[in-house]
């Protein structure tokens, strides 16, 4: 295990020294807007990060995207209505049945959809453009055992979480953090499913992602 900082990199070499552990079958815990997250590319990796989790049957990971990898995974007409989403958010749809997508592992797709989470910041978005270009996705979840909510500094994950990890990256505290005052756990992504136009998770941002996606006329 690896331990680094953002502000010892520059996001180009910091991408890349990513891609390296990612493509030798490796996981990065790392910084994204909304909370530290475990993310991966290969299957056994991803199969590492659910026992890592201990997260249960019927809840899979996700896949880190764009909107440019989201049009190409998910199956939605007028796909390009959310090109300019402003906020951080996974988006669940029908699967695209393409060549790309005929390689995805079946742990990511439950009854034909899968998730697709965008807007993650500048280096969620990089890593994910660098990996696309290169023919491959990247797979991930938050950086928790399941149930725990979200961690905002590197120093709240847990230690066995922290111990699993290939290469760990800190940028001190996320760019989000709120706290859902029903439970005292820290909120994740707001997720919504695009099939039936439902919110499955209020998170982060809510009420503005609630509003946008009325504006949309997708809620």
């Amino acid at each position: 295990m690896e331990l680094i900082k953002t502000k010892d990199f520059t996001e180009k070499n910091l991408v890349q020294k990513i891609y390296d552990v990612l493509t030798k079958d490796g996981i990065v815990l790392l910084p994204f807007d909304v909370g530290y997250a475990l993310i991966c590319t290969t299957k056994n990796a991803l199969e590492k990060i659910i026992r890592m989790k201990k997260r249960p049957l019927g809840r899979p990971c996700v896949v880190l995207g764009n909107h440019t990898i989201f049009k190409e995974i998910i199956s939605m007409k007028k796909a390009e209505i959310l090109d300019n989403f402003p906020y951080p958010i996974g988006l669940i749809g029908k699967v695209r049945r393409t060549k790309v997508m005929e390689k995805l592992p079946t742990k990511l797709i439950l009854k034909n959809k899968i998730g697709v989470f965008i807007n993650m910041g500048n280096l969620g978005n990089e890593i994910a453009l660098y990996l696309w270009d290169r023919g491959k996705l990247v797979y991930g979840s938050s950086a928790n055992i399941s149930n725990n909510g979200n961690h905002y500094l590197l120093r709240d994950v847990e230690e066995e979480i922290k111990n699993s990890s290939d290469l760990i990256i800190d940028c001190g505290k996320t760019k989000y953090g709120a706290v859902d005052p029903t439970t005292n756990k820290n909120l994740g992504s707001t997720v919504f499913d695009i099939v039936d136009k439902k919110i499955i998770r209020k998170g982060i941002l809510f009420k503005k992602i609630n509003i946008e996606l009325k504006k949309m006329k997708l809620l």
